[in-house]
């Protein structure tokens, strides 16, 4: 039986993701679905917002001359922005790699968190940002160990 010390990603809360790590491979898990779910909620909300704006030929109220348009762009721009990270969720869903795929590993520190970017022979670039405890800790540790580059930013 495998020893996993998993890390939920904090940075990217909308990939619904967390990181594991054993003594020879790291993995990358999140759910898409999740995205997906946020991707048709903002669909049919912007759409029912622009079917009532464009319905609407008197702007009488306050809410028809600002909140609707308003309500129509937020809609409109959380859409594309979860389709953006729909993309990213796909690509980084049942990740693994083992420390002789990582070229460089980027480590910011701050007194709360630490932030990872690990750099891949295959340009695959994840992003990761934690709370700073025991377990990026023995992330950093496992990294050393392993021979892997660290640069600290």
């Amino acid at each position: 039986m495998k020893n996993y010390s998993i890390t939920t990603l904090k940075a990217k809360p909308n990939l619904n993701g967390e990181l594991l790590f054993d003594d020879y491979k790291i993995s990358l898990r999140n759910d898409p679905r999740v995205i997906g779910v946020n991707i048709i909620t903002f669909g049919i909300i912007g759409l029912l917002n622009t079917a009532s704006l464009l319905n609407n030929n008197n702007f009488d109220s306050l809410f028809d001359r600002y909140i609707l348009p308003l309500s129509c762009a937020f809609c409109g721009f959380f859409f594309f922005y979860s389709i953006s990270k729909y993309r990213k969720a796909k690509v980084m869903n049942e990740r693994e790699f083992l420390p002789a795929d990582i070229k460089e590993v980027f480590i910011a520190k701050t007194d709360r968190n630490i932030k990872f970017r690990f750099v891949l022979h295959d340009d695959f670039e994840p992003y990761f940002k934690f709370k700073n405890n025991k377990k990026s800790e023995k992330l950093i540790s496992f990294l050393k160990v392993s021979g892997v580059e660290i640069t600290y930013v």
